[in-house]
């Protein structure tokens, strides 16, 4: 079945299964990308992130923000 946002469901034993449409993805992408730089900061004070885009702060910059954004979206998504 197709809902009025495009997600299609799939009804199983009393839960709903919702297939992620690509937004969904790349939000969780990011969010997984940005829960393993804190824990590589956390764990050997290494930022994956700096230093893949160190040499393009702008970029980096981008990346944080990119990550922040995609946490909140899947927050708010969850909450509807």
């Amino acid at each position: 079945m197709v809902d009025i946002r495009g997600e299609t469901r799939v009804e199983r034993r009393g839960y709903v299964a919702v297939h992620e449409n690509i937004v969904d993805q790349i939000a969780i992408a990011l969010v997984i990308i940005g829960g393993l730089n804190w824990g590589l900061i956390g764990l050997f004070n290494f930022d994956l992130v700096a230093a893949i885009f160190g040499s393009v702060p702008a970029l980096q910059r981008l990346i944080y923000v990119l990550v922040g954004l995609s946490a909140l979206y899947l927050i708010f998504r969850r909450l509807r």
